[in-house]
C-alpha cells in the first residue's frame, strides 16, 4: 500500500469520526432539553415572586414583633410566622431553582414601608397595627394569593405547592384574626 492511500483513509476515518461525534453531540444536546425543565408561564412565574415578597414580609415583619411585642400571644404568633414562614420560603426556593426562576428575598417596596410604619410604634398600639397590618392583611392577601394559584397555575409543581401551603396559611389568617379581636377588647 501507497502513502499516499494510507493518508487518505486516514483523513477519511478522521472525517467520519468527526461526523459520527457531532451526531452524537446532537442527540445528546436533545436529550438535556428534554430532561430540563421548561420555563414556567409568566403568570407562575409572577405568582412565585409574589409569593416570595409576601414571606419574606412575613419573616421580617414577625422577627421584629418577637421583639418588640409584650404580650405572649403576639409574641407567640410572632415566632410560629417566621418558624413557618422561613420553612415555606425554603421550599419556595427549592420550587422557583428547579424552574430556572429568580425569586427575591425581601419584602417589595410596598410591604417595606408596611413594616417601616410598624417600627416607629410602640407597646399596644404596635401589637394592634402589626396584627392588622401583618396578621390579618398580610395573611388575607396570601390566602387570595395561593388559592389563585391553586388553581389557576400551568405548571403542576407550582399548583401543587400552592396547594399545600393555603390551609397552613388559612390557619395563620384565623390564628391573627383571633389574636386581632383580643387586642382590640
Amino acid at each position: 500500500m501507497k502513502l499516499t492511500t494510507i493518508f487518505d483513509h486516514s483523513v477519511l476515518c478522521t472525517g467520519k469520526a468527526v461526523a459520527a461525534t457531532a451526531v452524537i453531540a446532537a442527540f445528546s444536546l436533545s436529550a438535556y432539553a428534554a430532561d430540563t425543565p421548561a420555563s414556567v408561564s409568566a403568570a407562575d412565574k409572577q405568582f412565585m415572586v409574589a409569593a416570595a415578597h409576601a414571606g419574606a414580609t412575613e419573616i421580617t415583619a414577625s422577627k421584629d414583633a418577637a421583639r418588640k411585642a409584650s404580650t405572649a400571644q403576639v409574641k407567640e404568633f410572632a415566632d410560629q410566622m417566621v418558624t413557618d414562614h422561613t420553612k415555606v420560603a425554603d421550599e419556595l426556593k427549592q420550587l422557583a431553582s428547579s424552574k430556572k426562576v429568580d425569586i427575591p428575598d425581601k419584602p417589595d417596596a410596598k410591604q417595606e414601608t408596611t413594616i417601616k410604619k410598624l417600627s416607629v410604634l410602640e407597646g399596644q398600639k404596635y401589637e394592634r397595627q402589626y396584627a392588622t397590618d401583618i396578621g390579618v392583611a398580610a395573611h388575607k392577601d396570601a390566602v387570595a394569593l395561593f388559592k389563585k394559584a391553586s388553581t389557576s397555575a400551568q405548571d403542576p409543581d407550582v399548583k401543587a405547592f400552592a396547594t399545600k401551603t393555603l390551609p397552613s396559611l388559612e390557619h395563620h389568617l384565623k390564628m391573627s384574626e383571633d389574636m386581632k379581636a383580643k387586642l382590640d377588647k
